[in-house]
């Protein structure tokens, strides 16, 4: 490996990619600077071991994740509709979460769960958790523990969320779509005990709360069948209510035309409607993480497609 050889040969490019760097930085823009910074000095070596573009877009990924930049992000429609819906509803107003999802895409629509939960909670609103898959009721308690029991309630030691009260978990029922149906006329219908036991007319929460025309919302938070394409069917259109949700990216725009028919009030798309939210809510997490590090590593990628075209064309050039 002649770095030597290199470094002389290539003497501009490094030259002006540190130029480049200085010119970023002078205008407010470090995360700019590492990447042209690191460009350069892995010049001299890219020709010699493409190994290292390897590692540089490992090191850009990995970074964002651990340290995160905050990078800001252009609120959609879709995502901002829905924040507003919560925003307008009073307080100790209730809200049906339904963890229609499992841990294959956790990594996509968790982040949303909690940006989501954070933002009912802050507002005062009384959560009733279900889920039309199987291992959703533990993904539900998680999101519990982790926003209510280790942030709120340790923040706020006057004012806590209390189960049965303020929020409540109910198990697993099988039957997809019948269930969401027969939630529509009774709950104690389905779930005649919650999920620790306690029968649903002793929980102080679930006294007024007989059918889902008494839910004030409902999010469904879908990777597949059943999932959010079912509450609009039953909660928007047969009850009435406004329903919202998230889907994986892949599935999300499969729901677009019910946002223009009205038939559901907003959605979070993926990793990018979940960072939006984050940011909304003002508490940037794991999405807002992951938004970075994707976007850091599309843009590394995008330079060294064009530091590998100006090379090719220095090199010809030498040898002409």
């Amino acid at each position: 490996m002649d770095i030597k050889r290199n470094i002389s040969r290539y003497s501009r490019l490094i030259v002006a990619m540190l130029v480049a760097a200085a010119v970023l930085g002078a205008l407010g823009a470090p995360t700019l600077v590492w990447i042209c910074v690191a460009v350069a000095g892995v010049v001299p070596v890219l020709i010699p071991d493409r190994r290292m573009i390897f590692l540089l877009i490992a090191v850009f990924v990995v970074l964002p994740l651990l340290f995160p930049m905050k990078l800001e992000t252009d609120i959609t429609p879709e995502v901002q509709n829905m924040y507003d819906r919560i925003e307008e509803l009073e307080s100790g107003s209730v809200i049906l979460m339904s963890f229609d999802f499992d841990p294959a895409t956790r990594p996509e629509l968790y982040p949303a769960t909690l940006a989501f939960m954070r933002h009912c909670v802050r507002k005062g609103h009384r959560i009733v958790t279900m889920a039309l898959w199987p291992l959703g009721v533990s993904l539900a308690e998680e999101a519990v523990r982790d926003v209510i029991m280790d942030e709120w309630n340790v923040e706020n030691p006057d004012d806590p969320y209390i189960y049965g009260r303020d929020y409540v978990h109910l198990p697993y029922m099988a039957g997809g779509v019948v269930v969401a149906n027969q939630v529509a006329a009774s709950f104690e219908q389905v779930y005649p005990r919650d999920l620790r036991g306690t029968p649903l007319r002793d929980i102080p929460m679930m006294r007024g709360i007989t059918n889902l025309g008494n839910i004030d919302f409902t999010f469904g938070l879908s990777s597949g069948d059943p999932g959010l394409r079912e509450w609009i069917m039953v909660a928007s259109d047969r009850v009435g209510i406004d329903v919202g949700g998230a889907a994986t990216a892949v599935s999300a725009p499969e729901f677009y035309p019910y946002l223009q028919a009205g038939q559901l009030v907003g959605l979070m798309g993926g990793l990018k409607g979940a960072s939006e939210y984050e940011a909304l809510v003002g508490v940037p997490d794991t999405a807002t993480a992951g938004m970075d590090a994707q976007s850091l590593a599309h843009l590394a990628i995008i330079i060294f497609i064009i530091v590998g075209n100006v090379m090719f064309f220095m090199d010809r050039r030498g040898k002409a």
